[in-house]
């Protein structure tokens, strides 16, 4: 009795080990099956072996789904991903130490066009940045580029709502829309529009225009708040020349021209003795009469002058 007892605590405590099922089942009894290396059990109703797991280490099959599971999976601190995280309909919340809202990350649309991924506020009331499905982005507020960062697009940056551009560097300079087109320049202290151009292509500036290579104007330049200007043909209009300068010069004679008389001849005379006599402007002197017959004492002199003319 005693030995067929020690069978049976042995048995039990070596889950019935051995290369065959037990000869006797019962409901919940363990079997090591050293055949298969396996651990089983017996179902309640007494009719199967249910497998547990490997007959040295019966978690081990628990133990290698967890790790395989795990390793499919991202730590919530420190984790790193090698491919690629899909959520569907959900958000990326975030807080601050405190425990405040910072805001999320979220999609908006159902796909396609008029659909993309955002930034909404602590709030959660209002997107402070989108980026549309084809590319297109919106800005709720000020967009600043610091470290000398720049701002690309291969396509139309829009500026909404009447906003501006401050360029800032040692001082602010600002460009923001003209009425109901066009832009306008602001100085610094944000008081004077210092340069505009309208929809036309019409410029205006408050200072001097300066340029480094040629200036082309298309048609007429003006100057003098349009009294005086430079025509498409090169010609020059202005008060100093009463009138278009072609005119002006028109009425002076060429460089190295013979002058003509404008008159015929006239004597100034006579000269009977010790006398002067000038000839009046605008007359110039071109010849000299006598009828001294060589005795230049007792005889007359003639001065004989004309007038002359440029051309």
């Amino acid at each position: 009795m005693r030995t067929q007892l020690n069978l049976i605590v042995l048995a039990i405590l070596g889950d019935n080990a051995g290369p065959g099922e037990p000869s006797e089942t019962y409901p919940g009894m363990m079997w090591g099956d050293t055949t298969a290396m396996r651990l089983r059990r017996r179902n309640n109703v007494n009719d199967a072996w249910i497998d547990i797991g490997p007959l040295d280490d019966f978690l081990g099959d628990v133990k290698k789904l967890v790790s395989d599971t795990a390793a499919g999976k991202v730590s919530k601190v420190g984790d790193t991903m090698t491919g690629s995280l899909t959520m569907k309909a959900a958000n990326i919340s975030y807080q601050y130490a405190s425990g405040a809202n910072a805001g999320y990350i979220g999609t908006y649309g159902t796909g396609g066009a008029g659909s993309g991924i955002g930034i909404v506020n602590s709030a959660w009331n209002a997107w402070n940045f989108q980026v549309d499905d084809s590319g297109g982005a919106i800005f709720r507020s000020t967009v600043t580029i610091a470290n000398n960062g720049g701002l690309y697009s291969g396509g139309r940056i829009t500026i909404r709502n009447s906003a501006e551009l401050a360029l800032q560097g040692p001082y602010v300079f600002y460009i923001r829309p003209r009425g109901n087109s066009g832009l306008e320049y602001v100085n610094n202290a944000y008081n004077n529009v210092v340069g505009s151009i309208d929809d036309a292509g019409n410029m205006a500036c408050n200072g001097e225009m300066r340029t480094g290579g040629a200036l082309v104007a298309g048609t007429t330049m003006y100057t003098g708040n349009g009294q005086a200007f430079v025509s498409g043909d090169g010609n020059v209009y202005g008060a100093v020349w009463g009138g278009y300068l072609s005119n002006w010069m028109g009425n002076k004679a060429n460089v190295n021209a013979r002058v003509q008389w404008d008159s015929g001849v006239a004597e100034w005379g006579p000269i009977n003795g010790p006398t002067t006599l000038d000839i009046p402007a605008p007359w110039v002197m071109c010849g000299w009469r006598t009828n001294s017959n060589g005795n230049w004492v007792s005889g007359a002199q003639w001065l004989r002058g004309v007038c002359l003319r440029n051309q």
